[in-house]
């Protein structure tokens, strides 16, 4: 449907192209998702259209190595978001800023998450995947702030339930795996690991 809907031209075609992004990027994975998002950079002026783009782009890139470019395109989603004075598309915007600062080894990634995580709690998530909490989950785990990375994965677990979002749940479960091995809490970890 996502196809049928972002190869017809009409209001909807640019929604529908960053929705199969993201669709790609998380069920195929490696640079499937690139042409999409490119496709919707270069066919909208929208800032909000622009702003999910650059977010879809900024998260690929991140996971196939261009930490540089994605670094671009995450800077180039929060732009675009402000421009669009959407804060239902700035959080998730700041959250990933947040994230490919981190997966860059730069330190300045603390100001953009709180952003982030303050608009989430005043707004509500649109979409628990690339939301502010995933995002500060995935920091946390990575930077080895162990229990930093435990409440906010356990936060994606129950809104995942709440939601009845198996990928969600899966991942938050597969992230409090991997932070309790860290921690060297074998047990619990066996727990999420089942």
């Amino acid at each position: 449907l996502l196809e049928v809907m972002s190869s017809r031209p009409g209001p909807l075609q640019l929604e529908a192209l960053c929705r199969l992004g993201l669709l790609l990027d998380e069920t195929v994975g490696g640079d499937t998702a690139l042409p999409v998002f490119e496709r919707a950079l270069t066919a909208s002026l929208d800032p909000a259209i622009l702003s999910q783009a650059h977010r879809g782009l900024a998260q690929s890139m991140a996971y196939v190595g261009d930490l540089r470019a994605a670094a671009g395109h995450a800077d180039a989603a929060a732009l675009a978001a402000e421009a669009a004075a959407s804060d239902d598309l700035l959080a998730p915007a700041l959250g990933m800023q947040a994230l490919v600062r981190t997966l860059s080894g730069r330190d300045d990634w603390h100001e953009p998450l709180e952003h982030a995580l303050a608009l989430e709690a005043r707004h509500g998530a649109r979409d628990l995947d690339g939301c502010p909490t995933a995002c500060a989950a995935e920091i946390h785990r990575l930077t080895l702030e162990l229990d930093e990375a435990r409440g906010a994965l356990s936060s994606m677990l129950a809104r995942s339930l709440d939601h009845g979002d198996v990928r969600m749940e899966v991942w938050s479960r597969y992230g409090l795996a991997a932070g309790e091995i860290a921690a060297g809490r074998w047990d619990v970890a066996g727990e999420h690991a089942e």
